[in-house]
């Protein structure tokens, strides 16, 4: 069984990023708790590093009622950092800090547009979906790989580049 706890120092970078790139999450309707795992997952062979969850319906309202909140009629949906202790002690401060806007990036708060209608909390999936091997073979042929691809292309230097590597099949970006 895994055994979960309070990630104080997951809370102290969340702490900081959120006024920093993450404004929407400062809603003081928005809860975002973060916990250590005992032990890692793993997908499809990688170690999972992190997980955004939405915690909300009998789940949310269970917590609640442990808090002894007054939640009304409405359970308090939440966002739940999860990070698995034995990779993350082993992560440089930058690592941890990328590790938690990764996930952080995840979180969404829909506003709706009647005022009197409650904001909805949304995961958000990544920005990327490719494989290495369709880059290789066909370049940057979408413009959500383009656009990572000049993204990364932003914080490399020469030094990043292992020798002999070429990048004759990247198309151009387009800037615009």
């Amino acid at each position: 069984m895994t055994t979960y706890w309070r990630a104080h120092e997951v809370e102290k970078i969340v702490e900081k990023l959120v006024p920093e790139h993450h404004e929407h999450l400062a809603r003081t309707d928005v809860t975002i708790r973060c916990v250590f795992r005992d032990t890692a997952a793993k997908s499809r062979g990688w170690i999972v590093l992190g997980k955004a969850r939405k915690v909300s319906g009998l789940a949310a309202h269970l917590v609640g009622l442990v808090r002894k909140d007054d939640l009304g009629d409405d359970p308090a949906d939440f966002f739940v950092i999860e990070v698995p202790h034995e990779p993350w002690v082993n992560l440089t401060q930058e690592q941890r800090i990328a590790l938690v806007d990764h996930e952080l990036c995840h979180f969404w708060v829909a506003l709706p547009d009647d005022p009197d209608e409650p904001r909805r909390l949304v995961i958000l999936g990544h920005d990327l979906e490719e494989f290495k091997a369709i880059v290789e073979r066909h370049g940057l042929w979408k413009p959500d790989v383009k656009s990572f691809a000049k993204a990364a292309s932003q914080q490399l230097s020469i030094d990043d580049l292992e020798p002999g590597e070429v990048f004759n099949r990247i198309a151009p970006v387009d800037e615009s």
